[in-house]
């Protein structure tokens, strides 16, 4: 069994006393959390396997795991879990964009292939750290300033308050799949989104006045996800599910894993 995000190690102590300490294995980013969880845990009475690392690398010297468990959120399965689950083994993780969460239960079939299923319970989790310090994937760090030049503006026909549909935000997690930011303002109360590439769009909720800065429409995006969305059924998020493969390729799927849903600008 391994855990990604020891944190104070009260997760592996759970894991050891169902378990047994010598099959948990444990890691975390932040070598003093792990430090202070070792001994949190030896105090308990409790000496799972405990490494200082990357959680997204996993820990090849203690694989294959039958099951994979992440205390934090991801936004796509690293590689790594995948080749060091064994066959018929499972992860549960977090993965997370930045207009939702969805937790995911996955199983490894016999040629390598991960496959499952979203949850319609989101996870919460904070994000994978790629570095100790660092409380955010490094891709979701953005500047707050927003460059006005080249504005655009028009007024929309979607109620920008669809973005508050957590079944919506996962459909646009999908679709547009590079959003690395996406907050409401309160004064007045407006939505604003930005894109990788620097692209980045601010809705009135009330007015529904559009302003547009980049070489991409990010609310034409939005606006046609919305479209697709609804001709669909709207569907929830536990109607989709996930196949990663051992190769780093991974797709969402609706209903079927033999079908695709292919990020792009719809």
């Amino acid at each position: 069994m391994l855990e990604i995000g020891t944190g104070t190690g009260y997760n592996a102590a759970l894991l050891a006393y169902r378990l047994g300490e010598d099959r948990v294995t444990s890691i975390d980013i932040d070598p003093t959390l792990v430090d202070a969880a070792r001994a949190a845990l030896a105090a308990a009475g409790f000496s799972p396997t405990l490494v200082a690392g990357d959680g997204a690398d996993g820990v090849p010297d203690r694989a294959p795991f039958d099951r994979l468990i992440a205390t934090c959120a991801v936004p796509a399965i690293p590689t790594p879990w995948v080749v060091q689950l064994a066959d018929g083994g499972v992860i549960v993780a977090d993965v997370r964009a930045e207009t939702s969460t969805a937790l995911i239960t996955a199983r490894r079939t016999g040629d390598g292939t991960v496959i499952g299923r979203f949850h319609s319970v989101p996870g919460y989790f904070m994000w994978l750290r790629p570095h100790a310090a660092d409380p955010l994937r490094e891709s979701a760090q953005a500047d707050n300033v927003f460059d006005h030049t080249g504005a655009r503006r028009s007024v929309t026909a979607l109620d920008p308050a669809v973005l508050r549909d957590p079944e919506f935000g996962f459909y646009v997690s999908i679709r547009i799949n590079d959003i690395v930011q996406s907050v409401t303002a309160a004064d007045p109360l407006a939505y604003v989104i930005r894109t990788r590439d620097g692209s980045w769009t601010r809705v009135d909720a009330s007015t529904r006045a559009v302003v547009e800065v980049g070489t991409r429409s990010v609310w034409a995006e939005i606006e046609g996800a919305a479209q697709e969305w609804e001709e669909l059924g709207r569907p929830a998020r536990s109607q989709f599910g996930l196949t990663v493969t051992d190769d780093g390729c991974q797709h969402v799927w609706l209903d079927d894993p033999r079908s695709v849903i292919q990020p792009g600008r719809p």
